[in-house]
């Protein structure tokens, strides 16, 4: 129970961060409510947010910017390593373009944890960035998503790397 409660606190305080509460704008996708059944199914929920970082990995590996933007909604804010906020897809398509595609690299994320809270999840998760000289950097973030018409989208996000990238 007070690991629960923590769990609670914490995804609270992670959206007040994210600056959730109080945000006065629709969504332009509609929200889907949980179901009542009382407890949410956290290994499913799980298994869904490290599907969409799968897909997120490829699609930064492959350089296929389409796939990407999937991953967000309209109205994602995301607060990338050594950058200004970036609000709205487009703004994030210009910085993934700009600063992380077009390269050999692989990418792979790590979910590492969930929680949740009515149809809201936070994770937390590693990355992975392999270039073609088999140079490794690593790095951690932070994701908030909602659930909009049957799929989870990110919300906002932060992220940076776990070395000085200067």
């Amino acid at each position: 129970m007070r690991t629960n409660l923590l769990s609670l606190r914490l995804l609270i305080a992670v959206a007040l961060l994210f600056g959730l509460a109080g945000c006065g704008t629709a969504p332009k996708e509609t929200a889907s409510v949980p179901e009542a059944t009382g407890q949410l199914d956290l290994a499913k929920i799980r298994t869904e947010i490290q599907s969409l970082e799968t897909d997120f990995g490829k699609a930064t590996t492959n350089n296929d910017l389409d796939a990407l933007l999937e991953y967000y909604a309209d109205d994602a804010i995301s607060m990338a390593n050594d950058a200004p906020m970036l609000v709205g897809k487009e703004a994030i398509g210009e910085h993934y373009k700009k600063y992380v595609m077009g390269g050999k690299k692989t990418r792979i994320y790590q979910t590492i944890d969930v929680f949740t809270e009515g149809n809201l999840v936070v994770e937390t998760g590693k990355s992975t960035v392999t270039d073609p000289s088999g140079k490794v950097s690593t790095g951690k973030y932070m994701a908030l998503y909602e659930k909009r018409n049957g799929h989870y989208v990110c919300l906002r996000e932060m992220y940076n790397n776990d070395e000085p990238t200067r």
